[in-house]
């Protein structure tokens, strides 16, 4: 039996809450630096249909990581934090100045 559409977006959303607590109380510096790159391939739907937590995620990594890792974690925070940035607000930035 298929799962409804909402029913399958809530199952999302609490599998999400879920694997978030994980990931932050358990990350080493290679699984972040891999989820990091895994953002990066989020489609733009997919970055703003979970909006609210990727920003809260990156905002705990940048807090938690960005200062007492290596250069290489930082330029991935900072990347990731830039896709973030470009897939939730470009579009509305390029249809302002048109």
């Amino acid at each position: 039996m298929a799962m409804a559409e909402e029913d399958l977006g809530s199952f999302q959303a609490e599998l999400f809450a879920d694997v978030g607590r994980v990931i932050v109380s358990k990350l080493t510096a290679k699984e972040l630096k891999f989820c990091l790159q895994a953002f990066r391939t989020l489609t733009t739907a997919e970055t703003k249909r979970h909006s609210k937590y990727l920003r809260s995620l990156l905002k705990l990594w940048f807090n938690k990581h960005y200062a007492s890792q290596d250069g290489v974690i930082a330029d991935h925070l900072r990347r990731a934090i830039c896709w973030c940035d470009e897939a939730l607000y470009l579009p509305e930035c390029k249809s302002q100045t048109e």
